[in-house]
């Protein structure tokens, strides 16, 4: 059986005390290590930035995050929140989640996360209509499929797929991959029709 290469973190964090424990807490883990940041498969934060992959952020929160930075962290499209007092299984699951291109928060704060996001204005389309192949991973991924199960169906590879994700993400204004379903939902890019 061939090993599944290990998700590559970046700690992208300021605090020396902080970055120290979370240096710790990868060591400790299976499949997980630390990365430069042309390598990383995830970026893990203390802070929201808007930079280029937030769906691959993974956002270290405060253990009572206020509403404005858990609605900065929604309209940047983090793809994970980890309270500061989640235990350890937490933070290594939203890293692991993330990687696989899927959400994941703090069940502390999953719920007023989803109150101010149903206070956030639809976005717009994004930068353009989908392509073609975006539109045939967009259909895998409501169909449930995971970036291998799509690379396999489509024959391309894993890294392509994660392109195709990450732009559609863009695209839609979509914080992750449910959010992107929902989305295209709303604005009729999919029906229940596709899914017969």
């Amino acid at each position: 059986m061939q090993r599944q290469p290990a998700t590559r973190v970046l700690i992208d964090i300021d605090n020396p005390v902080l970055r120290a424990g979370v240096e710790a807490i990868l060591r400790g883990q299976a499949q997980l290590e630390t990365a430069c940041p042309e390598d990383a498969d995830v970026v893990l934060r203390h802070q929201v930035l808007s930079q280029a992959g937030p769906a691959r952020t993974v956002l270290l929160a405060p253990t009572a995050p206020t509403d404005e930075l858990l609605s900065a962290a929604a309209t940047a499209g983090v793809g994970a929140i980890v309270a500061a007092d989640e235990p350890v299984a937490g933070l290594v699951e939203a890293i692991r989640s993330v990687h696989a291109g899927h959400g994941w928060t703090s069940s502390d704060i999953g719920g007023r996360l989803l109150e101010l996001c149903a206070r956030l204005p639809l976005p717009p389309p994004g930068c353009g209509d989908l392509t073609p192949r975006e539109q045939q991973v967009l259909d895998r991924i409501a169909d449930g499929e995971s970036n291998q199960e799509i690379a396999a169906r489509l024959v391309v590879t894993v890294r392509t797929v994660k392109h195709h994700v990450s732009n559609l993400l863009i695209k839609l204004g979509a914080r992750d991959r449910a959010h992107a379903v929902a989305l295209a939902y709303r604005r009729r890019m999919l029906t229940m029709a596709d899914r017969s």
